[in-house]
């Protein structure tokens, strides 16, 4: 429209209509026009990030947390802070929180070329977070390392946890509901087994960047001295939670019998467990309190075999990753662990580990490492090799990079 014409139409409309139309008219032009300045905006930044992915330069990722994960669980480290240290000098990675009465600024979020919300809630917090992120053209990644996103697991979670109480059982309905909420809507997802990552696929584009170490446990797992190998054999359980009860379950008749056989065997147990091998073997099951995970690589170090027993029925072992295989494999201890669908796909029997369900295999691959020097020193080898080749930062650093650069151009 020429400039005499629009000068024209306003004069008429000023005329017969007064000059609250005349605005109208403008503002309406002018919004449309902004409208179309935004898109093209957009298409510009969004391009730029594309730009980034396509030639291999720096992306920016914005990891968003909450204040739950800040205050207790292990979960920020393997999933935000581990992946900040393993891309420096390959990404910007930074992380908030957020908070209850705290926003993000507009410009923390346009600048971010992904936006990475592991583990949050539902919140108004989030949903403005969200827009904004929409606003500047920045995708959405949902990032978690357990099944409570899906309301279709809530029973078998109560279940589990063995919550009858009505109050709590409302509780963590609301906690489903409101993890759901929140994968809904994000763009896109990563997980941290492929298990889970199978589950969010008929939802939206999942992803996998598993978790793995950093460099604290690099370092002090090359300054351990070599521990002797003497008349002792120890047997290491490190229970994560008071949740471990049932997981430790499924191996324990077959430790009982490896105690009862074998008078050298010592049974370590590091964090929550409660259990009555102690009172059965005295003085042959010692005890430690949970303990930082800084001190974990050399306690387990001490140790001859790695025990990770879970409960194969529970699709939420299925969906737990594999870092009790990866942790021990760091400092040269075997691991025996339960055939979950995570520890199928990294374990190969007789090669790195050995898998066992019932109590015969239990006892089996127990007694096996116990009897076979040899063997024992092979699997070490290899699983060691296996944890440098696959978990190191740098492993986890090519992964995340090429899930956050697939997602990029997914977006295309």
């Amino acid at each position: 429209m020429g400039i005499a014409h629009k000068l024209k139409t306003a004069a008429e409309l000023l005329r017969t209509k007064g000059i609250a139309s005349v605005w109208a008219v403008f503002s309406a032009k002018t919004a449309r026009a902004a409208r179309r300045a935004a898109h093209a905006a957009r298409g510009m930044l969004f391009r730029t990030r594309l730009l980034r992915a396509d030639t291999g330069e720096t992306l920016r990722v914005l990891y968003i947390v909450n204040e739950v994960e800040m205050s207790g669980g292990q979960t920020v480290r393997y999933r935000v802070f581990n992946l900040i240290e393993a891309l420096r000098g390959q990404a910007d990675a930074s992380w908030s929180m957020l908070e209850d009465g705290v926003y993000l600024d507009d410009w923390q979020v346009a600048r971010a070329d992904l936006l990475v919300c592991m583990r949050v809630f539902d919140t108004p917090q989030l949903r403005r977070l969200l827009a904004l992120a929409a606003r500047h053209a920045v995708p959405a990644v949902f990032d978690i390392d357990d099944l409570i996103f899906l309301p279709d697991y809530y029973d078998g979670f109560c279940k589990a946890l063995a919550v009858q109480d009505g109050f709590e059982k409302d509780m963590y309905a609301d906690m489903f509901a409101k993890f759901h909420e929140a994968f809904m809507r994000c763009d896109f997802a990563t997980a941290s087994t492929p298990y889970i990552a199978e589950r969010m696929q008929p939802y939206k584009a999942a992803r996998v960047i598993h978790n793995g170490l950093n460099e604290t446990q690099m370092d002090v797992a090359r300054g351990l001295p070599e521990t002797a190998r003497g008349q002792v054999f120890r047997i290491c359980y490190l229970s994560g939670s008071k949740s471990h009860n049932v997981d430790f379950a499924q191996a324990k008749p077959a430790i009982a019998r490896i105690l009862e056989e074998y008078p050298s065997v010592r049974l370590r147990v590091a964090g929550y467990l409660d259990e009555d091998l102690s009172s059965r073997f005295p003085g042959r099951v010692s005890r430690a309190p949970y303990m930082p995970w800084q001190e974990l690589p050399a306690y387990c170090a001490a140790c001859d075999l790695n025990i990770a027993p879970l409960d194969t029925s529970s699709p939420f072992c299925h969906a737990k990753s594999e870092l009790k295989y990866f942790e021990a494999a760091l400092v040269g201890v075997p691991t025996v662990a339960s055939p979950t669908d995570t520890f199928r796909r990294c374990i190969r029997p007789g090669e790195n580990g050995l898998l066992a369900e019932t109590e015969e295999e239990w006892y089996a691959a127990i007694k096996s490492l116990i009897d076979d020097e040899e063997l024992r020193g092979r699997i070490r080898r290899a699983a060691k090799a296996d944890a440098l080749e696959r978990y190191a930062p740098s492993a986890i650093a090519a992964e995340a990079l090429a899930a956050y650069r697939g997602i990029l151009a997914e977006r295309r």
